[in-house]
């Protein structure tokens, strides 16, 4: 973003543009914060001609996560076009330090997200995991989304550009009946992309979720994520499950619910990650 675009962005807004920079982080998007004269503010946007698709798919997510009092996020500002650009404008978080209790807040801020039942699986619209595509078509059962709208795409695509073989294939199908049985209907509100980046920690000492993926699933999908990459603090799992009543064994069930982002970064990164698909259907 030049100068001129952010001045016309801080115009558009009825702001007196005084300085811009680029942002480090982001797998895919591109983050700059613009300072004017009434606030400081972050703006996101994307390469490629689905830019304004998902941008608008992220503020949608984001003001619906908003709306249910439950957890911060950033608040949305406006979502403006400039040449054949689109970016996505909303407050910027300042950078603060987790204070005492910070994952029991945060574990009381997801299950009070996760607290409202859903009748349906899925979502109003298809959105974006990743650059990937989405589909959200809604089904009345969590057991047939989560099966043909999530595991059975990302597995086709990784099976059509040679990730997985054959022998993957007839292995993925077994295990696909081996765990239907166990697919039990809880429909929640979910972040959809919830994992140590995918946060931040504002002055106040508390989580603020970004970059959500949602849709209405099972709540163990977040949680699942959340255990990929680190993981959170023990203590925020401990009280997730106690508040959100979890079944006794519902630790025994990640690695179902992480089938799906392990397959999503099998289609974004191969590499290993097509290994620790296959270490879960095997």
């Amino acid at each position: 973003m030049d100068k001129r675009t952010a001045e016309h962005l801080a115009d558009r807004l009825g702001h007196r543009y005084l300085q811009h920079q680029r942002l480090h982080g982001g797998d895919i998007g591109i983050h700059y914060l613009l300072i004017t004269d009434q606030a400081r503010l972050f703006v996101k946007s994307y390469p490629g001609p689905l830019a304004g698709q998902m941008l608008q798919c992220e503020a949608y997510a984001l003001q619906l996560i908003q709306n249910t009092n439950s957890i911060a996020t950033p608040q949305m500002i406006q979502q403006l076009k400039v040449d054949h650009n689109t970016y996505l404008i909303m407050e910027f978080i300042e950078s603060g330090i987790a204070k005492d209790g910070f994952w029991e807040d945060f574990a009381i801020g997801l299950a009070k997200l996760h607290e409202h039942p859903y009748d349906l699986a899925g979502f109003e619209m298809d959105n974006f995991i990743g650059s990937l595509p989405q589909s959200n078509l809604q089904r009345t059962s969590w057991k047939t989304f989560y099966i043909n709208s999530r595991l059975l795409p990302q597995f086709k695509q990784a099976f059509d550009s040679n990730k997985f073989g054959l022998k993957d294939q007839r292995a993925f199908e077994q295990y696909l009946k081996e765990i239907e049985p166990t697919l039990q209907n809880k429909h929640v509100l979910l972040h959809g992309d919830l994992w140590n980046g995918n946060y931040l920690i504002n002055p106040q000492g508390k989580a603020v979720l970004i970059d959500p993926a949602s849709y209405i699933g099972h709540p163990l999908m977040d949680i699942a994520m959340s255990l990929l990459f680190g993981g959170f603090d023990q203590s925020f799992y401990e009280l997730y499950a106690e508040l959100s009543a979890l079944d006794a064994n519902w630790q025994q069930q990640i690695s179902l619910y992480q089938l799906y982002p392990l397959l999503v970064h099998t289609n974004l990164f191969g590499g290993h990650y097509a290994d620790s698909c296959r270490a879960i259907w095997r």
